[in-house]
């Protein structure tokens, strides 16, 4: 899986991949992104469907990766508009006018 990963993002290309829990799907395209974002100095995007894969990833895999791998990348995690605080709402509920 992650030769098809690399070679996806080598050629521009799509890939579906599908495979069980626990197989590894993870680090199969993490690895692959890290290499290729640090080898174009480019920024890869991991969306995920549910928001405890994506703490998984940031939380637990690629702190592994950052460590086994000893290359120097950054990740940063996102999450939808609604996991945030509206600062006009926030303003609103204290009293206060807004800018």
């Amino acid at each position: 899986m992650a030769r098809g990963v690399t070679d996806a993002f080598n050629d521009s290309e799509v890939l579906v991949v599908e495979a069980g829990t626990g197989t590894g799907k993870s680090l199969a395209y993490l690895v692959p992104a890290i290499f290729w974002a640090l080898r174009n100095d480019q920024r890869v995007i991991i969306s995920t469907n549910t928001k405890n894969l994506q703490e998984q990833l940031f939380f637990k895999d690629m702190p592994f990766l950052l460590d086994v791998l000893q290359v120097d990348f950054r990740a940063t995690l996102l999450k939808g508009r609604s996991n945030y605080i509206c600062l006009d709402r926030w303003r609103h509920v204290l009293g206060q006018p807004e800018d």
